[in-house]
């Protein structure tokens, strides 16, 4: 099952985005979506690729 939040998350996830852009659209706190996507990121539904400074998450 999942939550309101990740699947918001998922939602948005078309194209890279980082974890500030993310949480400034979702208006959630950036630990939180962090969190978030790491679990996503654990259980294979999103992947991350480093790009300069920051994270790039997108859906696989």
């Amino acid at each position: 099952m999942l939550g309101a939040s990740r699947a918001a998350i998922l939602a948005q996830l078309d194209l890279p985005m980082s974890t500030t852009y993310l949480a400034c659209q979702l208006e959630l706190a950036a630990p939180t979506v962090r969190v978030h996507l790491k679990a996503l990121h654990q259980a294979g539904i999103v992947s991350s690729r480093r790009d300069g400074r920051s994270v790039r998450y997108q859906r696989t």
